[in-house]
């Protein structure tokens, strides 16, 4: 008995689960940074007046994850 063949679309898989088929939230289109003399086109899925570059930067914590120094495996 042969193997059915899946097609290419079948096999995609997203991280969004049931909510995958929704469509993404647009912003407009057309839209330019906010910022005197930029004139730097927004994407439409932006939700920010202003580009990466003049935007307001927030709080980033960055966690790493040590291990102690008596689980590290030295012999």
């Amino acid at each position: 008995m042969p193997i059915p063949r899946r097609s290419e679309l079948d096999a995609v898989r997203t991280a969004g689960g049931a909510d995958a088929s929704r469509p993404s939230r647009t912003f407009g289109s057309g839209r330019r940074c906010a910022t005197d003399g930029c004139d730097t086109a927004l994407s439409m899925y932006n939700n920010d007046d202003h580009c990466w570059q003049h935007r307001t930067p927030e709080a980033f914590v960055n966690h790493v994850y040590r291990r102690p120094k008596s689980d590290q495996g030295h012999a």
